[in-house]
């Protein structure tokens, strides 16, 4: 999909699932995997902005690191999925006990980049220490219902199911972990989403704010790294993007924040085709 401030279009190919064989539509819902971030930063974000969470505080007494720490992937705390292998079954409580059962970091915090779901989780428990509500209530609240992303929802301990394909077998997709995956949604919420970031400043300035708080992406200095955003430049613009993947799905998102472009790539297959096709939609674009 490619959203523009003056027109937005998605086009669909193949079918929702190996056994029903139903083409896909605007409707159909995917797992966004860690594109979840994103949603789950913005509400960091904001709450940074106003002044209710401060991006230095220590987030607690087990590990010494902070919030920023945290949403830059520089905490240094274990990645559970890395730890815990039955990936499918995860739960807020088992990922918890997991947390609780570390008695260190990984290395010393704020030394370096090192990319952990746990991270992101430890976010999402924050927000909800922060706002007495639930991780799932404050996005549904703040954002698929402001952004109109009506079918934008949670794909948790199997109430809901999503249907993919990894090397070529069917996968069946309903549990994740607050704050790092879980929201599923359609092409029609991510051009929701794409015209709420592109025609509502605040967004522009969470994404400034995100900028100013990210660090120099160690494996590549071109690049930056902030808040669940890749920011770098090229050709056409400066730009911050993210991508997911996982259970048979390869998501991926970009916002040419300047010249107000964004496009997305939904995919319910996970393969090597992926990341040249997601290249060829930017070949595509009329900047």
């Amino acid at each position: 999909g490619i959203v523009t401030s003056k027109e937005s279009i998605a086009l669909t190919n193949g079918f929702e699932n190996e056994v029903s064989k139903l083409p896909i539509s605007h409707h159909t819902v995917f797992s966004l995997a860690s594109l979840t971030k994103n949603f789950t930063a913005f509400a960091l974000l904001e709450r940074i902005s106003d002044g209710k969470i401060i991006d230095s505080a220590a987030i607690g007494d087990w590990f010494p690191c902070l919030d920023s720490h945290l949403a830059n992937q520089s905490a240094a705390i274990a990645d559970f999925y890395a730890t815990i292998k039955q990936e499918q079954y995860l739960t807020n409580d088992s990922v918890m006990n997991f947390v609780c059962g570390l008695d260190s970091t990984v290395y010393k915090p704020g030394q370096t980049w090192g990319y952990s779901n746990t991270h992101y989780f430890l976010i999402a428990k924050l927000l909800e220490r922060q706002t007495d509500m639930t991780f799932e209530s404050i996005l549904a609240q703040e954002y698929f219902e402001t952004m109109k992303m009506f079918t934008a929802g949670f794909a948790y301990n199997g109430a809901e199911y999503t249907f993919g394909n990894l090397k070529g077998k069917p996968t069946k997709y309903g549990a994740a972990v607050s704050g790092e995956g879980g929201i599923v949604a359609s092409a029609e919420d991510m051009m929701s989403f794409g015209n709420a970031i592109i025609n509502d400043s605040n967004y522009k300035e969470l994404l400034q704010l995100a900028y100013d708080l990210s660090d120099v992406y160690p494996q590549d200095t071109n690049w930056r790294y902030g808040y669940s955003w890749f920011f770098s430049e090229d050709e056409h613009g400066k730009f911050c993007a993210n991508s997911g993947r996982g259970y048979g799905f390869n998501q991926s998102h970009r916002w040419y924040y300047e010249s107000d472009v964004y496009y997305f790539v939904l995919s319910n297959k996970d393969n090597l085709r992926f990341k040249p096709f997601r290249n060829r939609i930017v070949e595509l674009i009329d900047f």
